[in-house]
């Protein structure tokens, strides 16, 4: 009886054999952390209680919690640890975005002494100071710091793209325009088709998200029955220059298309261009910088029609003929011009007669007439139409228009005329419904 007994005392305190039989020389290993689990180095079997002469142990928590600094400890001799048993503490995790950057402070006794780089899991107590990754990305407000409260943050800081904001002083289409600055107009895409080597331009966007542009729905089809073959296409942002593979071009972001949406209700002249507006959407989502960043969109009716008036210039860009007879395929370097809005009531008066069932219910005009300023050619249709517009000291750019049409002549660009923009206020539906960020 007592043989059995015995036994049974020496496995409940851990004094089989391989431990130290002397517990006043040797080091017992403590209960498991509350929430968490600990593992002994070399000793598999080792549970608490257990004393050996030397001991090593590293700590693993429960999900939810982690432990601050060390994870590990050790013991050589009379019971001495090293460091204190390292203890799970419940965590608030915090994953990075592209779009702030998370400072921690460092505080002792109750006092903030500075701050540094946060970690993915902070302990419950730490309070972060978010920063918006300037000048990409902005807070119209102020952001507040955040707290981890029991494993959850009370709030999380986040910063939205720039949108519309061009780069000042940036490196060095449109008919009597001027060459664009690098980064002049951030938001400008070329949309390549890839039938050819190397992919020829045919239109142009705007980028409004990591992953979509806005362009016209003719760049990809001419009717109603043809279908939609996305991997024809390819886009580049952060160009100048005309040419897909030019070696003068300083980083611009080039994506397959993976997938182009067009109003169903779009059938080219058939239905005299009306829905002339196209999503598109990348294969490889866009990191904002300096030089690729959004346009703003805004669909308020009252800031729509502010933007709107006679006396308002738009801007477009493109790489569009340069002149009347431009026998060659388009400006080799992006060409930017301002445009007048022009009210519908006028624009459909001095339009030529045939073209008037052109200006649909979903269109807007700019331009001049008689080839007194700036006008659209061929290579520029689906460049946007951008109104600014200053916010607290800063100047940002709305898009309004998408270019669509413009009346024919002799020439091979009429710049004596107006142009008929697609109103993406009359597709805020179609849009916000596709595009996540509205």
């Amino acid at each position: 009886m007592c043989k059995i007994y015995c036994i049974y005392l020496l496995t409940v305190y851990g004094l089989a054999a391989g431990a130290a039989q002397n517990s006043e020389n040797g080091c017992v290993l403590p209960a498991y952390p509350p929430h968490g689990n600990y593992t002994v180095d070399g000793r598999p079997e080792a549970v608490p209680g257990q004393t050996y002469d030397f001991v090593s142990l590293t700590v693993t928590c429960d999900p939810g919690y982690g432990v601050v600094g060390s994870n590990a400890t050790y013991c050589s001799s009379r019971n001495v640890w090293r460091q204190p048993m390292p203890q799970c503490i419940r965590f608030c995790r915090l994953t990075p975005h592209p779009s702030v950057k998370y400072y921690c402070k460092i505080t002792g006794d109750g006092v903030v002494s500075g701050i540094r780089v946060c970690r993915e899991l902070e302990p419950h107590g730490t309070v972060v100071v978010p920063e918006c990754n300037r000048p990409v990305y902005y807070f119209s407000g102020v952001l507040l710091d955040m707290h981890c409260v029991d494993g959850v943050w009370d709030h999380i800081g986040i910063c939205q793209p720039d949108c519309g904001t061009p780069t000042p002083r940036a490196e060095p289409l449109i008919y009597n325009g001027e060459r664009t600055q690098r980064g002049e107009l951030p938001w400008h895409a070329g949309i390549y088709i890839k039938d050819f080597t190397p992919y020829m331009l045919i239109c142009s966007g705007s980028l409004i998200s990591t992953k979509v542009l806005v362009s016209a729905a003719q760049c990809f089809r001419s009717a109603r029955e043809e279908p939609l073959v996305a991997s024809r296409y390819a886009v580049a942002l952060g160009k100048i220059y005309r040419p897909w593979n030019h070696t003068m071009e300083l980083g611009p972001h080039k994506s397959d298309v993976e997938e182009i949406k067009i109003p169903a209700t779009y059938a080219g002249e058939e239905s005299h261009f009306q829905a002339d507006i196209a999503l598109v959407f990348m294969s490889t989502p866009v990191v904002y910088t300096t030089y690729i960043r959004p346009v703003c969109v805004d669909f308020g009716a009252e800031f729509d029609k502010e933007q709107l008036r006679s006396t308002n210039k738009g801007t477009i860009t493109g790489w569009g003929l340069t002149s009347e007879d431009d026998v060659g395929r388009g400006s080799p370097v992006l060409q930017t011009a301002e445009m007048p809005y022009v009210d519908t009531e006028k624009c459909i008066a001095d339009m030529p007669s045939d073209f008037r069932r052109f200006i649909t219910v979903d269109k807007l005009c700019a331009g001049t007439v008689n080839g007194t300023g700036a006008g659209v050619c061929r290579g520029d249709s689906g460049g946007g139409l951008v109104f600014p517009n200053v916010e607290r000291g800063i100047q940002r750019y709305y898009l309004r228009g998408v270019l669509s049409v413009a009346p024919r002549n002799e020439h091979r660009c009429n710049v004596h005329t107006y142009a008929a923009f697609t109103h993406i206020f009359s597709h805020a539906t179609f849009i916000k419904d596709r595009v996540p960020i509205f």
